[in-house]
């Protein structure tokens, strides 16, 4: 579509750079959507609109292509065009230079010791405690039992896209190249003093149920049992999770959500360390485990993070990128929902997540408290200025992660009932309070109106700190006054925050 394409990504918005089709998206115009009488009428109507580049292959843009210009269907100046798109691209990477050589010099270590560490914080800063009757963190125990189909699987930790899952699975032959511990290895290294026992009970996604009896008796001969459930990625039908895998419920694949039933009727305190690549609706069971942990794929270094909650070593900072549902058919499906979407007479489902958005837990505890609203009225042009006090509470040094959110009270489109404005990560010592300064455009409030204009309308928005868009710790109220502002490109979009001692 041009209009969208070129006239409004490139003429409106100001983009100079390459548009690349999606994998067989040109050619899908012809095959799948058909819209084009052949891949020559696909590839004509793609350059039109301003694609430069198809992928993967050039089944439209070289022969079609090529006979639609000499045929003088294709104008050529539509082929400069995007050949020069790409040769200005090439030019300002460097790649057209003289001295740009391919191939470097000598070998090049792809897994040094800075890219670890970066992995090991990130792995260890995304890991979320969802619940903990404080049996968490594991200190004591001598017979740890550790069960589950993602506990000793090295594909477990890493997503579709990943060399683990997207080459390996199609050239088993060919090695890993690196060292990547799984769940149970770490855990061993981790829990070096205590004596950690292990059966798989299940697959991730088969009705094999031999194996859930054996893993019943491990789990029942320990004092705590850390049961390892989630995803295998794939791609296309090969996985649970990953680009062409859907599913149409939210229950454990395969028979994992009776391997958990199974360790919680032991009686043995049950650690559920969920590795997936999607929120699963876990309602009934996760207030029945003495601890639940959500890993989402990790990494090369998230067995480890992992392991290093469970022992207390990495205290969680996690926060919930999405809600945790009740079932496949619970509403809300987003923290974004509008009014209606909450609970109300016209629904008879139950209402709520299990855990909303920006959940998460921490061995220490936090206050947020004192909310300042720097200007009672803004111009719906300009800058609301937050700040918040913010105090580790407990006895232990740990991160919060401060998230202000925003609902417009009346607007004339309905508006969700929880906007997530801006967030900051602070670590704090015990007793050790900051102030953290939002400094938020209006625009973070804009919305398309009834005309699809993007606008941000005067009126009243509710501001409020919370440790999740459902809870509100402190909060307060600010004035948006002046014409109806149509957001331009001139506009200012992103939070500022700071911090500083309280």
């Amino acid at each position: 579509d041009p209009v969208l394409l070129t006239h409004l990504l490139r003429d409106t918005w100001g983009f100079d750079g390459t548009l690349v089709a999606d994998y067989f998206g040109v050619a899908f115009l012809h095959t799948l959507h058909q819209v084009a009488a052949d891949l020559g009428d696909a590839a004509a109507q793609a350059l039109a609109a301003g694609v430069d580049i198809e992928l993967p292959t050039g089944n439209a843009y070289l022969a079609p292509l090529k006979a639609k210009v000499e045929a003088g269907e294709v104008p050529v100046a539509l082929v400069d065009r995007a050949v020069l798109r790409v040769l200005r691209q090439k030019e300002e990477l460097g790649l057209l230079d003289d001295d740009f050589a391919g191939v470097p010099d000598g070998d090049v270590d792809l897994d040094p010791a800075q890219h670890r560490a970066l992995a090991a914080r990130l792995a260890e800063r995304s890991v979320v405690l969802l619940t903990n009757d404080g049996v968490l963190p594991l200190t004591g125990q001598r017979r740890v039992a550790v069960v589950g189909p993602n506990a000793d699987r090295l594909e477990a930790l890493f997503g579709c896209y990943s060399f683990v899952n997207h080459v390996l699975s199609h050239h088993p032959e060919t090695e890993t190249g690196i060292v990547v511990p799984t769940v149970l290895e770490a855990l061993r290294t981790e829990l070096a003093g205590a004596e950690v026992t292990y059966a798989r009970g299940c697959a991730v996604d088969d009705d094999d149920r031999s194996g859930i009896a054996e893993a019943a008796d491990v789990v029942a001969a320990a004092e705590v049992a850390i049961v390892v459930v989630g995803d295998q990625a794939g791609l296309f039908g090969r996985g649970t999770v990953g680009e062409g895998c859907d599913r149409d419920d939210l229950e454990l694949p395969g028979v994992q959500r009776e391997l958990v039933e199974a360790a919680l009727a032991t009686g043995t305190p049950v650690v559920l360390v969920m590795v997936t690549g999607r929120p699963y609706a876990v309602d009934g069971v996760i207030d029945r485990c003495a601890a639940v942990v959500q890993a989402f794929f990790p990494g090369e270094e998230g067995a480890a993070a992992v392991a290093g909650v469970l022992s207390g070593r990495v205290n969680p900072s996690g926060r919930l990128p999405v809600s945790l549902p009740r079932s496949a058919g619970a509403q809300p499906y987003s923290y974004l929902h509008p009014p209606l979407g909450g609970a109300s007479s016209v629904t008879n489902l139950a209402t709520g997540p299990v855990r909303p958005f920006g959940f998460g837990l921490s061995y220490t505890t936090f206050a947020r408290t004192d909310l300042v609203v720097e200007a009672p009225r803004v111009a719906t042009d300009g800058g609301i200025g937050v700040a918040v006090t913010v105090t580790n509470t407990g006895q232990r040094a740990g991160a919060d992660v401060v998230q202000l959110y925003g609902h417009d009270v009346v607007a004339s489109v309905t508006r969700p009932v929880a906007q997530l404005l801006g967030y900051r990560r602070v670590e704090l010592e015990p007793g050790e309070s900051v102030v953290v300064r939002f400094d938020v455009p209006t625009t973070r409030l804009a919305f398309s109106d009834r005309s699809l204009v993007r606008v941000v309308e005067p009126g009243s928005v509710e501001l409020w700190v919370g440790p999740s868009c459902a809870e509100r710790d402190a909060s307060g109220v600010v004035e948006l006054v002046g014409p109806v502002h149509a957001v331009g490109t001139g506009d200012r979009r992103w939070v500022e925050v700071s911090v500083r001692p309280a």
